[in-house]
Order: C-alpha cells, then sequence, then structure tokens
C-alpha cells in the first residue's frame, strides 16, 4: 500500500495571478507547483522537523511578491527567485492561524505561549496584542481590512477584532441560536465582505451577515470536521473540505439546494481553495495527494478533478497524469488543450444557477444536482 502520510498537504494557496499553487507539506517544505503543466518548480524548506498537526500555513501577499509560511517560525520568501528574505522566529509556533492585510503590510500570527500579533511585515515590529486569543485555528482579514475574525482551540465562539489596533468587537456567538458548538476551524469573508463563512468540530458550516449576526444559516453534510472552507472570486461558490475525505460545492446564496460531494480523497481533507479566477479548486489531503477540480463556465458548467500522484512531492518531478492513482468509478478522458495524458477524470454538470428546475435534477451516484457526463459530451 503506498505511503503518502509523511507527505501530507497541509495547506495550499494559489498566488494572485493564478500562476502558482503553493503546497504545504508535513514533512517541512512548500512546494510550488505550475498549475499549468504541473510542474514543480521550487522546493522551499521551513527548516523544521515533519509537522503532524495543521499549523502551517500558507498565504501570498495581495501584490503577489511575497509568499509566507508560518510553522515553528514565520518565513518570507520573494516570488520569483524564491529568495528567502525574512525570517520572524516570534510571530509563530503557537497555532494554526496566518493571514495578510488587503494591503499587505499587515500579518496575523500567534507566537508560541503568546495571545495573537498583528505585526508589520516589512519591519516585523508588533502592531497590536489581541488579548485572550491563544492556540488559534484560523484567522482571516475582512475584505476592506478593518476587522480581522478568528476562531480558536475549545471555543465554539468566532473572535471579532478592529485589525487597526487589536480591540475587541461583538464577537459571533450563536451557541443558543444555531451557532456551532465546537471549535471552530476555519473562517473566511466573502469578497463583498457581507457573509463570513465558518466550519467546525461539529460538522457544519456556518454563514453569518456580517457584521454582528447571532442565527447564522447552517449548511449540514459533512459526516466529520470542517477543515477548511473558501469562497470563490465571484462570492456565488463555497467550497469546503472535511476529514470525511470529501469535498463539498455549496451554492452561496441559494442555501436550500444540497452541495455537490467531489470525491477522490481517502482521509482528511485539510485545504480547499479557489484559483483566483474562480475556475478552479485545489485540495490538499492527508493522503499526500492533491484534486484539482475545473470549472468551465459560470452557469452551465462542468466541474473536472484528477488526482496528483504522490510524485509532484519529489524534488524537481512533474506530473505525469498517466500514472495518477485509480479513482472509484473513474474513466479515462482526455481533455482539449489541458492534460497532454489520458488519466482519471471526474466529471460532474450543473444546471444553471438561476434555473428554477435546479433542485429537481436528477442525482447520480448520491452527488445531488450533479450528472455523469459522458466523454464526448463533457469535452469535444
Amino acid at each position: 500500500e503506498e505511503d503518502a502520510h509523511a507527505d501530507s498537504i497541509m495547506s495550499l494557496a494559489y498566488s494572485p495571478d493564478g500562476r502558482i499553487l503553493a503546497a504545504a507539506l508535513s514533512n517541512g517544505t512548500v512546494r510550488l507547483i505550475n498549475p499549468e503543466d504541473n510542474a514543480v518548480v521550487a522546493v522551499l524548506e521551513v527548516g523544521v522537523e515533519p509537522i503532524s498537526s495543521l499549523d502551517f500555513k500558507l498565504a501570498f501577499t495581495p501584490d503577489g511578491t511575497m509568499l509566507v509560511a508560518a510553522a515553528n517560525d514565520v518565513r518570507v520568501w520573494r516570488v520569483g527567485d524564491w529568495e528567502l528574505i525574512s525570517t520572524f522566529e516570534m510571530y509563530a509556533g503557537g497555532g494554526g492561524a496566518l493571514a495578510i492585510s488587503p494591503d499587505g503590510r499587515t500579518v496575523a500570527s500567534e507566537p508560541l505561549d503568546q495571545d495573537l500579533q498583528l505585526w508589520d511585515l516589512a519591519t516585523g515590529a508588533t502592531l497590536a496584542t489581541i488579548e485572550d486569543v491563544s492556540m488559534a485555528t484560523t484567522a482571516a482579514f475582512s475584505p476592506d481590512g478593518r476587522v480581522l475574525a478568528t476562531g480558536q482551540a475549545y471555543s465554539e465562539v468566532i473572535g471579532l477584532w478592529d485589525a487597526t489596533n487589536g480591540a475587541a468587537l461583538a464577537p459571533l456567538d450563536g451557541s443558543d441560536t444555531g451557532g456551532h458548538t465546537d471549535t471552530v476551524n476555519s473562517v473566511v469573508f466573502s469578497p463583498d465582505g457581507e457573509t463570513l463563512a465558518s466550519g467546525g468540530f461539529d460538522n457544519t458550516i456556518k454563514l453569518w451577515d456580517m457584521p454582528g449576526d447571532t442565527s447564522p444559516i447552517t449548511l449540514e453534510g459533512h459526516a466529520d470536521r470542517v477543515q477548511s472552507v473558501n469562497f470563490s472570486s465571484d462570492g456565488q461558490l463555497l467550497v469546503s473540505g472535511s476529514r470525511d475525505s470529501t469535498v463539498r460545492l455549496w451554492h452561496a446564496s441559494y442555501t436550500s439546494i444540497p452541495p455537490t460531494v467531489l470525491e477522490g480523497h481517502t482521509v482528511s481533507v485539510n485545504s480547499v481553495v479557489f484559483s483566483p479566477d474562480g475556475r478552479t479548486i485545489a485540495s490538499g489531503s492527508s493522503d499526500g495527494l492533491g484534486d484539482v477540480y475545473k470549472r468551465q463556465a459560470t452557469t452551465n458548467f462542468s466541474v473536472t478533478s484528477y488526482h496528483i500522484p504522490s510524485e509532484i512531492l519529489s524534488e524537481g518531478s512533474s506530473i505525469d497524469l498517466s500514472i495518477a492513482r485509480p479513482m472509484l468509478d473513474c474513466y479515462p478522458l482526455r481533455q482539449k488543450g489541458y492534460a497532454p495524458y489520458n488519466s482519471c477524470y471526474y466529471c460532474f454538470t450543473f444546471p444553471n444557477i438561476a434555473s428554477p428546475t435546479w433542485a429537481s435534477t436528477a442525482t447520480t451516484r448520491g452527488h445531488p444536482l450533479a450528472t455523469r457526463m459522458a466523454a464526448s459530451a463533457a469535452f469535444t
């Protein structure tokens, strides 16, 4: 049996231009992948022992000039030549939170045995300390940069903070009105800032109207902890990854529509991200494999996934899709202009999101709203 667990994917991040997909691995390296040809273009060393928890996070600065990784320390590389330009030992090691403000100047992360810190990326100077937030699991800045949202281990409450000075704002605590009942593991703002999505240990996703919602919408379907949530760039779709080994695609506005389940992983899905153009979803798992789901159009579209074999995790290697590990009920397809090899794909077709017939769409293999497409119909 293939042992990929030594190289579990802990976190993923797309560069703002979509040209690089960065993967943080449990062996203490960051692999930089070119999505066009799936080649590993660089391997960055974090310099720690194998990482067994999810406390290894990545983020690109919004201008795309730097990549930041937080593990036992915070490291900053220049995009392009991938030179290590800064190391900050005092701002990491305490939790799984890493966020960069929209202007690229401020970083939120947590030092070991200290409260969450807001600090200047250019100088390393501490800007503010957010008291009473230790063992942070997640953090996210609002699109306008004014608010920081946080999750914390052993707490069902989402903290909200003034991002300029760390002052406490009214938290999102819906424990008595439909909120989370266990640790909040992931938070993300919608692109317009009007909604905060959160995923938790209670297997649910919550959608909170901002600011100050106390009765969130609940999205149910995952059978285990929700590890990661992310919005598409247009805010229409929400993707989630879970310890139940599935990726689920939700409509962010029409929440009564059942999610589409995208399968392929065998164990926990730790990170899910949309590409900047919203046409691709990448997911990383503890099975050491990545999936990429391709969105073909904005309304009447299909989503395609293929397994990235563990060979991509080897330094200097490139993907040969012909050796991708088989997935259940998959079949060979050739996607014109994208995949040079026959490989293993899942194809799903989705009706127009504005169509009133959406909810009555036939189901296939337990995928609500999804119908398996024939190869001839999928790619011509």
